[in-house]
């Protein structure tokens, strides 16, 4: 019996020794790596005994266009593993990550990657992520944290970890997006504003003011980590319109960031153009020197090729008034749309000597009433009438002569005033006139007339 016992022992060792010797021309020597897949990242790392030793490996998290940290939230690790261990080695992989301050184990929040037997065996990790929300060994999620890097270490007794891949995602507080469709509008034009605060903690807003007729000037809180855009009317004049966005601050790799405010200056241009005034001939097109041309509260004299420009006209209706010594006076009202020659033909007429007139008005019964008045002139193309010093009347052409001027008569006495412009452009006084407006029919009078002197005196009857 007990030879038997002993055959049987002995058989059974040597078919392990059989078994153990047929696996390691297999898998090759203990602590010898087997012919390894080429490694994309060119990184292969083995024999380290515990996770106090091993491979190191860290990654910064810094934003794609970005100079700044961000915050390291999320890790990313993947790769192979072989253990070269037979059956009774100790064979084995340990991984840990962590998102930390500085690149060094222990610190953050630390997670085991990998924690297995690899005796006789081989592992495959495929893309695992690691994120600081999740369940870590250490330091729970805070968005006051100051991590910066995704640190792992590799380590392994009779085992080799190759394929290693490391990333970190990271997330910084940015205002992005911020925006203007348009950045010169006209009165009362719109624009949209667009923007997006990324990885904002707070809730952010956006204010508005300056030249803005629609919404009025205010503010309102806008959504974190959301595209949003709001549109705007200008104001009716030039101007400038401020839209900004401010209380904006969130993650990074310093901890809660506060960013300042910032800002969009949209301008209000009130569209304009370069008004010329071209005066010639009305019989002949020469052109006339010396003419003074008016437009939009400016006024200037046309040059020796009767050309004056005038910059900084507001485009929409414009009115042009020329006058020119000798000439008739000439007055027009156009759309402008763009940069413009405005062309002036002046008839000849009047101003070839020193004006001269005269002036005559009319009282009227029962005021108000009207008072007419009445004038001729000769050697002028422009007349004015004034009232108790006011104008009342032009300045007009005379020719041809409007007769009467009506005037509006209140209660009392009037005193009108003829001026006439003169060769040199200057206005002289001609004539003056009075007349009454009165609150009554005056009685009724008659002329008795004694040795052919005669009188007017109250009451009916008959001239005498």
């Amino acid at each position: 019996m007990k030879r038997v016992l002993f055959i049987f022992i002995l058989v059974g060792i040597l078919s392990l020794a059989t078994f153990q010797l047929a696996r390691a021309a297999a898998l090759g020597t203990e602590g010898v790596p087997p012919t390894l897949p080429p490694s994309p990242s060119g990184e292969i790392c083995g024999n380290h005994v515990d996770v106090s030793d091993g491979c190191n490996y860290s990654v910064l998290a810094i934003p794609v266009g970005f100079p700044e940290n961000g915050q390291a939230y999320r890790g990313h690790f993947s790769a192979d593993f072989f253990g070269t261990a037979g059956w009774f080695g100790p064979g084995s992989a340990v991984v840990v990550g962590c998102l930390s301050e500085t690149p060094t184990i222990w610190t953050g929040a630390c997670y085991y990657i990998v924690n297995r037997d690899l005796r006789n065996s081989a592992y495959s990790l495929p893309d695992t992520t690691f994120d600081i929300n999740g369940t870590a060994m250490q330091t729970p999620n805070d968005t006051n944290n100051k991590y910066k890097y995704w640190f792992v270490r590799v380590s392994g007794d009779e085992s080799y970890a190759y394929n290693i891949k490391y990333t970190v995602e990271s997330r910084l507080v940015a205002i992005t997006n911020f925006s203007s469709d348009k950045y010169t509008v006209s009165p009362g034009e719109q624009f949209t504003v667009s923007w997006n605060t990324k990885d904002a903690t707070t809730f952010p807003q956006i204010s508005w003011g300056g030249d803005i007729t629609a919404p009025v000037a205010g503010f309102q809180p806008i959504d974190p980590n959301t595209l949003g855009s709001k549109t705007f009317t200008a104001g009716s004049v030039a101007g400038t319109a401020q839209i900004s966005i401010e209380n904006v601050a969130g993650y990074s790799g310093y901890g809660l960031l506060s960013l300042p405010k910032r800002d969009i200056l949209v301008n209000v241009v009130v569209p304009q153009a370069t008004v010329a005034c071209v005066v010639t001939r009305a019989d002949n097109a020469a052109a006339i020197a010396g003419a003074t041309c008016n437009i939009a509260g400016q006024r200037g004299t046309t040059d020796g090729n009767g050309y004056r420009a005038f910059g900084g006209i507001v485009l929409g209706s414009q009115t042009m008034t020329v006058t020119a010594p000798g000439y008739s006076d000439f007055t027009e009202t156009k759309n402008i749309t763009g940069n413009y020659d405005w062309p002036v033909a002046l008839v000849s007429g009047g101003g070839g000597g020193t004006p001269a007139g005269t002036l005559a008005a009319d009282s009227c019964y029962t005021a108000p009433c009207t008072i007419n008045v009445h004038y001729s002139v000769s050697n002028t193309t422009s007349i004015e009438i004034f009232k108790d010093g006011n104008l009342a009347y032009g300045p007009i052409n005379p020719n041809p002569v409007v007769d009467p001027v009506p005037d509006s008569g209140v209660t009392g006495a009037y005193t009108y005033v003829l001026k006439a412009r003169d060769a040199n452009g200057v206005y002289q006084q001609l004539a003056t006139a009075t007349a009454t407006a009165y609150t009554a029919v005056p009685p009724a009078t008659h002329l008795s007339c004694v040795s052919n002197a005669c009188t007017r005196v109250s009451g009916t009857g008959s001239d005498k």
